[in-house]
């Protein structure tokens, strides 16, 4: 009962921190603006959906891990990003390649323009997938004050990065703010984390990653002339394939320590 308030001041943080480059947006940016991040902000929901239902299902044996020891919670902490990272990391680089084309496929031409917002909105996916599983380790061992902390300083770093960029760079610089204040809000939890509660081990899967993900960009940047479809495919045909080849597959496993 006495975290109640606590969850609740988290929930209602990260509602306003959704909202507050569309607030700065009806006052400094113009509405071609408003529109271009509006549509641009569509693809980051279904995103935000299943990280929430993926992190849910992690709570309860987050917080039996914790019960255990700190090192086997950080180790099940750093398993569950792996599979985060392993689809977090094309997602944002096919989208900075491929946004002009998706926006015009499902909107028209006239908001290819939002391009830019879109691939800067793409990549806060990393800090945000990052802060919603770290959260269930704070949750864990009851430092969710710092996961209310975290949200805070991402709404008043929106609030500050908006304020700076929206006037000159309209729909890209709240996008721009977005991405700032999730960094923002990633350093705190996973700063306190990694000092304080647990070792997060991530590096191995970033290092597995880095050149089927540098192949695809390539097939992706050359394909594009194909068309949309044809290149998302067949970048994914080859980052998998590739991660196959390097036997990243999901019972691998990420230790800690």
């Amino acid at each position: 009962a006495k975290a109640t308030p606590t969850f609740a001041g988290i929930t209602i943080l990260c509602s306003i921190h959704w909202q507050v480059a569309v607030l700065l947006l009806a006052w400094f940016g113009s509405e071609v603006a408003a529109a271009h991040y509006g549509v641009a902000s569509r693809f980051l929901v279904p995103v935000a959906v299943l990280l929430a239902s993926y992190t849910s299902i992690l709570q309860p044996e987050a917080t039996r891990r914790a019960i255990t020891s700190q090192a086997a919670l950080g180790a099940f902490l750093s398993h569950a990003l792996r599979l985060v990272l392993v689809l977090a990391l094309p997602f944002v680089a096919g989208t900075w390649l491929l946004a002009r084309q998706a926006l015009t496929w499902l909107f028209g031409a006239p908001y290819s323009d939002a391009a830019g917002a879109l691939g800067l909105l793409a990549a806060s996916a990393l800090p945000m997938s990052l802060v919603m599983i770290v959260a269930r380790g704070l949750v864990a061992t009851n430092h969710q004050r710092v996961d209310l902390v975290g949200n805070l300083t991402g709404v008043v770093s929106c609030l500050l990065f908006g304020w700076l960029l929206i006037p000159g760079y309209g729909a890209t610089g709240a996008a721009a703010a977005h991405l700032l204040s999730m960094i923002a809000l990633a350093l705190v939890e996973i700063g306190f984390a990694v000092r304080h509660l647990f070792r997060l081990e991530i590096g191995k899967t970033v290092a597995v990653c880095f050149v089927p993900l540098c192949l695809m960009i390539v097939v992706v940047w050359h394909a594009r002339v194909w068309g949309l479809w044809s290149a998302v495919l067949l970048g994914a045909l080859v980052y998998f394939a590739l991660l196959g080849l390097f036997q990243l597959h999901p019972k691998t496993e990420i230790r800690s320590g």
